[in-house]
Formats: C-alpha cells, structure tokens, sequence
C-alpha cells in the first residue's frame, strides 16, 4: 500500500476523503483522544472520509500510555 504525501495548511483536512478514495480504501478508523475530539476536528475528518462513500469509525477514547483496555476498545472498534 502507497502513502499519501505529506500534506499541511489551511483547509487540507477536506482533502482527507479524496486522498484515502485515490487510495482505494474502504474502511477507515479514525483514532483520537478525548481533548482533541471534543475541538470538532476529529468530526470534520469523518465527515470528509465519508462524503467519498468509505465507511468510517471514531475512536475517541485513546489515553496518553494506551493500556490493554484503551487498546482492545480500539481493535473492537475497528472491526466494522
């Protein structure tokens, strides 16, 4: 599997769906913690993703040293 450059600035988020389209993805998980999802970006990002028809989870419960159990609600997550 190719990587996507590395992309930054203003409004690059929206370009997230068509990136991952381009790639040939179907599934995605999006993972991220609680401070950074309750700033909308997280949100913004899954929306994007799934605006290009790939089926999307949030993952927002990832702790600073993931434990066994932050790691295994992840795994659950991604089985979607």
């Amino acid at each position: 599997m190719r990587s996507t450059p590395y992309k930054f600035g203003a409004g690059v988020t929206a370009d997230i769906g068509d990136d991952l389209a381009a790639l040939g993805t179907k599934r995605v998980l999006v993972v991220t913690d609680t401070g950074v999802a309750k700033t909308g970006i997280p949100r913004r990002v899954v929306e994007a993703i799934e605006a290009k028809g790939i089926v999307t989870s949030l993952y927002d419960e990832v702790r600073v040293e993931p434990s066994d159990v932050s790691t295994k609600g992840a795994a659950t997550r991604s089985a979607i």
